[in-house]
């Protein structure tokens, strides 16, 4: 790889500097850059200003790396690899390590099929411990001399975006969780399916009052719209014990109109568990169910039956003169691009952009046909991106909702230690902004129900899954939302 040119020096709050190849143990057979490449020349030291810069956001934009310059970059081409690494970029506020990775192609970095092989993120720690965080392998392993052991993503507070295929990710890692402070020395290098042409070695910066983030824990829903907010209980969570108690919390902090939900297996448990976690819940309140999937709404409602296969549809009427489709949807699970879970994602979606256009051509009737549609829940989105793009072809376009604490776009989770995926972003909302105008949405993820309910037990989670919320007006209106 080459080395970008350096940026001229100015003042800075503290330096990265590439002082040099450092000494790591040999590259794993499966490494496969071109055994006739020159071998490249030793470094000359790099420095690098870190003055000024953003503080990082982990929601899968980009827009807070412009002002990082690149530390290496490559031309496509020279690995076999689908990991064709041609950029990183780097930054640290103090342990916390922020990184960007380009590829030369869209590549799954946490699943794909098992002959791609995986690439692995060397970070050494010392002169004899590192940390090997292997992507494909959803492993993150920690060597001090003779010793090795797994260290979960809970503790590394390790996340990366976005959860589907793609040219670009950004990640965090927490490295003082295995002991890193200001002003020690690392060294980082990629293995396996691409390398750097030179590890990069940095001081690690202080922590300065500027790193801290700003957030706003303000829950209310602004004047004249209908909140919707969807989630993913967990196993039929409106029945468990411990955690249906915190969903109901949840939903009463959120005060919606309209509640989603996904992973509501059986419709007598639903029946049961809803009755529980839903505020000041009775005749009043309406409800559909469909195969997991389930809308419960005060404003009258009406099922539509698009035959969906995880997924349930009602017709809300906001007014005499307004209604509202809303489409709570769960994709199937887990699988990579170009796998037969990935089909059944692109297959269910098929099937409801075609019931969304009988549905405009009056087959459900004339308020169904005028109505704004809101299609939200669990995508699964560890594959491509294509659903999301199939449904932007019908009109509906993707808002992404943010954390109110820190701005980040994690909409998952794992609730142990044990799980191996990394926390993403496998919830989304898509709608119709020509009938529909977004006010605000955001995040209650687990954090946020912390900060705002501190006599809870902060390590009992009510589910895996934030829940998306989602404030719509009846008209085109200015929308707060970030859109992809």
């Amino acid at each position: 790889m080459t080395d970008s040119d350096p940026e001229p020096m100015g003042s800075f709050t503290w330096k990265a500097a590439i002082l040099g190849a450092l000494v790591f143990a040999a590259m794993p057979c499966g490494c496969t850059r071109r055994e006739d490449e020159e071998k490249p020349p030793l470094p000359m030291p790099i420095e690098l200003s870190m003055d000024g810069e953003p503080s990082m956001v982990l929601d899968g934009q980009w827009d807070d790396w412009t002002s990082i310059e690149s530390v290496v970059s490559d031309p496509a081409g020279d690995t076999n690899s689908v990991f064709d690494l041609t950029d990183v970029a780097v930054t640290m506020r103090g342990a916390l390590l922020h990184l960007r990775m380009q590829f030369a192609g869209a590549v799954g970095l946490q699943s794909g099929a098992e002959e791609d092989g995986s690439l692995v993120l060397a970070i050494e720690l010392s002169p004899t411990s590192r940390l090997s965080i292997d992507f494909r392998g959803r492993t993150a392993t920690i060597e001090d001399g003779s010793r090795s052991g797994t260290v979960d993503w809970q503790t590394l507070r390790f996340a990366a975006q976005p959860t589907f295929m793609s040219d670009a990710y950004e990640l965090t890692c927490d490295l003082s969780a295995v002991g890193v402070q200001p002003g020690d020395h690392l060294g980082l290098q990629f293995e396996d399916g691409d390398s750097m042409s030179r590890p990069l070695a940095m001081v690690v910066p202080p922590i300065a009052d500027t790193d801290a983030v700003e957030s706003s824990l303000d829950l209310a829903k602004p004047e004249g719209t209908m909140r919707v907010v969807s989630l993913n209980t967990l196993h039929q969570g409106t029945c468990d014990p411990v955690r249906g108690p915190l969903i109901r919390r949840t939903l009463q902090q959120l005060a919606a109109d309209i509640v989603c939900f996904n992973e509501e297996w059986e419709e007598p448990l639903f029946i049961e568990g809803v009755a529980n976690v839903l505020p000041d819940f009775g005749e009043d309140w309406q409800t559909v169910w469909s195969d997991g999937c389930a809308i419960a709404t005060r404003a009258p409602m009406e099922s539509l039956p698009f035959g969906l296969e995880r997924g349930a549809v009602g017709l809300v009427h906001r007014s005499d003169q307004e209604s509202l489709v809303v489409v709570s949807i769960h994709l199937p699970c887990c699988g990579h691009a170009g796998s037969e879970q990935e089909a059944e994602r692109i297959a269910a979606i098929d099937v409801l952009i075609d019931r969304i256009r009988q549905m405009r051509q009056g087959q459900y009737g004339q308020a169904a046909k005028d109505a704004g549609v809101v299609v939200l829940g669990d995508f699964n989105l560890v594959g491509s991106p294509e659903p999301l793009t199939k449904l932007s072809g019908v009109g509906l376009t993707e808002v992404l909702p943010r954390s109110l604490i820190d701005g980040s776009a994690m909409t998952w989770s794992g609730v142990n230690p044990s799980d191996t995926f990394w926390p993403g972003r496998l919830d989304c909302i898509t709608l119709d902004q020509q009938r529909l105008g977004v006010e605000r949405t955001f995040l209650f993820d687990r954090a946020t129900f912390a900060l705002t309910n501190p006599d809870e037990d902060p390590s009992v989670a009510s589910s895996d899954h934030a829940a998306l919320v989602l404030d719509v007006s009846g008209r085109t209106g200015t929308s707060e939302a970030s859109l992809p």
